[in-house]
C-alpha cells in the first residue's frame, strides 16, 4: 500500500522541485533601477486598491508623482504598463501554491495549501475592483487565463499523484481540478458570501469539510466495496422500485 504522504510514486523528483520563481522572471525583464522597482510596486499597491482602469497615463504619472517618460522605462504603452503589474501578482500567486507544495509533507496538505493559500494572498493584497478591472481589461484577461491554465495543469498532477500514493480516491482529475477552482473563485466572490451568510474563512472550512469526508452517505456502498455510478441515460423509478410508464 503507498504511502500517503509520500512525493515520490514514481521514484522521480517532484514535479515541484526548482519551480517557484516565477515573479523573479517577470522582474528580470524590468531595469536593474530602484527608483523604477519603487514605482512598480507604488503602481501596484494603487492598482490593487482601486482598480486600474478609469487611469490613464497621465492620472499615474500624477499620483506616482513622477513623468511619463518615467513611466515609458517601465513600459512602452498604458496597457503594457498594466499589463506588467498584473502579470507579476499572478506569478507571485503562483509562486505560493509552488512553496506550499514543497513545505507541506502529505498530499492532503498539499492539495489543501495549493489552493487556498493563494487565495489568502489575493483576498489580503487586492481588492475585488482590481479583480474586476483584470478580467475586463483585454491584456489582463489573456494574462488570468494563461494563470488559470497553469494553476488547472498543476492541480491535476497533485490530484493524479496523490491518488497514486493511496492519499485521494481515483477520479477524473480534470474534472476534478476545474470543480475545485471553479469553487473556489465562486467562493470568493462578496456576494456570494453574503448570500450564504458565511465569512471567507467560514466558507473554506465547509467547503474543506465537504471535500474531505464528502456529502452523501453510503454506508453499504463502503461495507461491500462497490462505488456508486449514476447511468442518466436510465429512467427513475419510483418508490415501488418501478419505472414510471410515459402517458
Amino acid at each position: 500500500m503507498p504511502r500517503a504522504n509520500s512525493e515520490h510514486t514514481d521514484g522521480k523528483a517532484p514535479f515541484w522541485e526548482g519551480k517557484g520563481h516565477e515573479e523573479a522572471a517577470v522582474m528580470a525583464r524590468v531595469p536593474e533601477s530602484a527608483r523604477l522597482r519603487r514605482l512598480l510596486k507604488d503602481l501596484e499597491a494603487l492598482m490593487m486598491a482601486e482598480g486600474f482602469l478609469h487611469l490613464s497615463t497621465d492620472d499615474v504619472a500624477r499620483r506616482l508623482r513622477c513623468s511619463k517618460a518615467t513611466l515609458y522605462r517601465l513600459a512602452p504603452s498604458r496597457e503594457e504598463l498594466f499589463e506588467l503589474v498584473v502579470e507579476r501578482w499572478l506569478a507571485r500567486v503562483r509562486d505560493t501554491g509552488w512553496k506550499e507544495l514543497a513545505e507541506e509533507k502529505t498530499w492532503p496538505a498539499k492539495l489543501v495549501g495549493f489552493l487556498t493559500q493563494p487565495i489568502r494572498l489575493r483576498t489580503r493584497e487586492a481588492s475585488h475592483k482590481f479583480v474586476h478591472d483584470m478580467r475586463d481589461f483585454p491584456g489582463g484577461y489573456r494574462i488570468w487565463l494563461a494563470h488559470q491554465h497553469q494553476r488547472m495543469a498543476t492541480l491535476e498532477a497533485i490530484i493524479d499523484q496523490g491518488a497514486k500514493a493511496g492519499a485521494f480516491q481515483e477520479v477524473h482529475s480534470r474534472l476534478a481540478a476545474d470543480l475545485m477552482l471553479t469553487s473556489v473563485r465562486r467562493a470568493i466572490e462578496p456576494d456570494f458570501l453574503v448570500s450564504v451568510g458565511l465569512s471567507l474563512t467560514e466558507a473554506f472550512e465547509e467547503w474543506y469539510r465537504i471535500l474531505e469526508f464528502g456529502l452523501i452517505r453510503n454506508a453499504n456502498a463502503v461495507d461491500d466495496g462497490r462505488s456508486r455510478t449514476i447511468d442518466l441515460a436510465t429512467p427513475a423509478r419510483d418508490g415501488n422500485g418501478k419505472v414510471p410508464s410515459k402517458r
